[in-house]
């Protein structure tokens, strides 16, 4: 059986658990999606955004694997995952796959 690489994607105050859960998607690109969507809704929730903001200017030129502190508050994240186990273990597509291969991630 071929690995399957998948996506974690999440974010946390410093200091302070994640709020929202994890999720687990299939691919890079789904998992940048994510980490921007993340990270503008944080910013619609802070008095200061304009660390949030050049954060998200250069969202798509930046190795997005790993972990992003922004404006010294947030730490974002995104981990590749070898054989996860999460709900969706498909390569493409799998019986319990939602159709773009996001799932709330195992703890």
């Amino acid at each position: 059986m071929q690995a399957t690489t998948r996506f974690h994607v999440g974010s946390h105050e410093i200091g302070i658990g994640s709020e929202y859960r994890v999720e687990c998607v299939g691919t890079l690109g789904a998992a940048r999606e994510w980490l921007r969507h993340d990270v503008e809704a944080v910013a619609e929730h802070i008095d200061a955004p304009a660390p949030f903001d050049k954060f998200l200017d250069r969202v798509d030129e930046i190795d997005i694997v790993g972990e992003h502190v922004v404006g010294g508050v947030f730490t974002f994240w995104v981990r590749a995952v070898e054989n996860c186990g999460c709900p969706c273990g498909c390569a493409e597509r799998g019986e319990s796959c939602d159709g773009v291969h996001r799932r709330e991630a195992l703890t």
